[in-house]
């Protein structure tokens, strides 16, 4: 009976009944809400959600914008100018600048229209504007040169 119980606690704690390690989360195993823009000079945190519903798309200008995966709709737009040759679009409804970086000043533009090609993501595309709106230059990380 005394090996059958030891036989018994030993097979248990090879096979996961041991104390769990305290540490960090494997950081390849969250998921980033973050662009990289290199021609910018920049990380842009995005608003969470971003790259789990979104593709990202980049305009021949430069521009990203970030359409819903299913539909097509865009929840917004970044716009970099750069400094000194370009200049950022006037703020106003849907437009408003995000923040800047050394060469660059960088800005949101979430869409106004009324229709979409996806109506059922209605109430998502509604929050994802509303949380690009909320968009501060603290979603702005220079890198390193």
């Amino acid at each position: 009976m005394k090996k059958l119980l030891c036989l018994l606690l030993t097979f248990g704690l090879l096979t996961g009944c041991q104390p769990a390690e305290q540490g960090e989360p494997d950081i390849k195993d969250i998921p980033k809400d973050e662009y990289v823009w290199e021609e910018v000079g920049a990380t842009i945190l995005l608003p969470e959600g971003t790259m789990e519903y979104c593709d990202v798309h980049i305009a021949e200008s430069g521009a990203l914008w970030f359409d819903f995966k299913e539909g097509g709709d865009t929840a917004f737009w970044l716009e970099a100018w750069e400094k000194g040759t370009e200049e950022p679009l006037e703020e106003q409804l849907g437009v408003f600048t995000l923040g800047e970086t050394d060469t660059h000043i960088i800005q949101v533009l979430t869409s106004t229209c009324g229709t979409l090609n996806n109506e059922e993501i209605r109430p998502l595309w509604e929050e994802m504007r509303a949380k690009a709106a909320e968009m501060t230059e603290e979603n702005i990380m220079i890198s390193e040169k």
